[in-house]
């Protein structure tokens, strides 16, 4: 037996899960592609200009790289 490849969704649970994805898309965390597809059901405003994720996690590295170092210098005071 072979699976459709659609399914129905209830209109309240559609609505609420195209306002998740308008949110995360305010938030700069869909790729373009992901936005380019939720713009086909509504208006979306830019996203804000925001590093990419590998970018984020390389500056969230650098962080903690600092405040190792500074925890490192503050014990051998």
């Amino acid at each position: 037996m072979s699976k459709s490849e659609q399914i129905l969704v209830n209109r309240k649970n559609l609505e609420m899960f195209i306002s998740i994805l308008t949110q995360v898309h305010l938030r700069g965390q869909l790729s373009a592609d992901e936005s380019a597809f939720l713009a086909k059901f509504v208006d979306l405003p830019p996203a804000p200009q925001q590093p990419n994720r590998s970018q984020r996690r390389l500056n969230q590295k650098v962080i903690n790289d600092i405040i190792r170092e500074e925890r490192k210098r503050n014990m051998k005071k």
